[in-house]
């Protein structure tokens, strides 16, 4: 991305051009699309969790009843 400078009456002044924020705009959906990418990663890992969860619970239990039966 390139700043593009004008010059007038001898003092700097710096332009956003149409390219330079059409850059930005583009920089910012690739962004956004990567959010959407990982936030439906994060979905699928708590998903995930959740099922791993409930299966140690169901360890849990079943290590609950083991020992009650031996005690």
């Amino acid at each position: 991305m390139k700043k593009i400078y004008l010059f007038k009456n001898n003092e700097k002044e710096v332009f956003m051009k149409d390219r330079f924020e059409e850059e930005l705009v583009e920089e910012v959906k690739r962004i956004r699309k990567g959010l959407e990418i990982l936030i439906e990663e994060v979905k699928g890992v708590k998903e995930e969790l959740e099922v791993l969860r409930r299966k140690l619970i169901k360890k849990l239990d079943e290590v609950e009843r083991e020992i009650r039966f031996l005690g």
